[in-house]
């Protein structure tokens, strides 16, 4: 073999193994558990989040689309829902909180986070946002807004341009951009202690990136796995958000998901964001002892 065919040979592998590796990476493949999916490794910039296996029977009533579609909106298991016992906490308000509204207007009582106003209004997101006041706009009978947002201590304040940010960080890519004023950041745990409250029905996180280590420094606290394990937190809504540069369901990931369902946090359904791969809205419900779990 001329070292002018053995060249064209060796590309001609490279490309074909890169092509079914994309194949492969973008396919809808059904798994029975999360465990059979490999680790990927970094391919260029594939814009591809992880499948990921869902157990749509751990909702029995099928769910209802609380809020939005595609904007605000999340998808709710409604069958053990009680309007006089329902707290719902909501971090990360943005431009929509249609999903709030429907949680009230199911009779919960909840409680809103965002300490991001100030950089809308300084046009984050253009002009058509400028106007966003959380704490004029938000507050009603039944929700209640709060100036800070989900962080890994206990408390902490940031002065301006110090909040730490993961992809894909406040505004999104191009224009991500950091804390423009002090920020108050809490930990769930640390919330709930300042609200007085030990239980929460539905935990919503939606955080730009930040959901990674806001939750994996949460399961580090022995309480808070006790409240998860023992079914206080009873539904999670998240957006789980893959770097760009790796969109890898890399053992980071994976560990905390397995935590989760260990816990009892079953995912029941996934939407996958229209013209984009990069995220997933992921709900999950508390079911002990089935799914593998408990």
């Amino acid at each position: 073999m001329n070292s002018k065919h053995g060249v064209a040979v060796a590309t001609s592998l490279v490309v074909a193994t890169i092509t079914a590796l994309y194949i492969w990476s973008t396919s809808v493949t059904v798994h029975n558990s999360w465990h059979d999916l490999p680790s990927r490794k970094l391919l260029g910039t594939l814009n591809v989040a992880p499948v990921i296996t869902t157990y749509p029977s751990a909702c029995k009533g099928g769910g209802k689309l609380w809020g939005n579609d595609h904007a605000g909106g999340w998808n709710v298991c409604t069958d053990n829902i009680k309007s006089s016992e329902c707290v719902v906490y909501s971090f990360g308000l943005g431009a929509d909180w249609s999903f709030d509204n429907a949680a009230e207007e199911s009779g919960c009582e909840v409680h809103g986070f965002d300490p991001s106003g100030e950089l809308w209004r300084n046009g984050m997101h253009g002009a058509k946002y400028s106007n966003i006041d959380y704490a004029q706009q938000y507050p009603s009978k039944k929700k209640h807004f709060h100036s800070w947002g989900l962080g890994v201590l206990d408390k902490a304040m940031y002065p301006p341009g110090t909040i730490p940010q993961e992809w894909p960080g406040l505004g999104d890519p191009p224009f991500s951009k950091s804390n423009s004023a002090p920020w108050d950041m809490r930990s769930l745990e640390k919330t709930m202690l300042d609200l007085g409250q030990s239980s929460v029905t539905i935990l919503k996180i939606d955080v730009e990136g930040a959901e990674w280590s806001a939750l994996a420094s949460m399961l580090e606290s022995k309480l808070m796995r006790r409240m998860v394990s023992s079914g206080r937190i009873g539904q999670l809504l998240i957006e789980w958000h893959w770097d760009p540069n790796t969109r890898a369901f890399n053992d980071r990931h994976r560990l905390l998901m397995d935590r989760l369902k260990k816990l009892g946090l079953v995912p029941w359904n996934v939407e996958r964001h229209k013209g984009s791969d990069c995220c997933l809205d992921v709900s999950y419900i508390w079911v002990p002892h089935e799914y593998g779990t408990g």
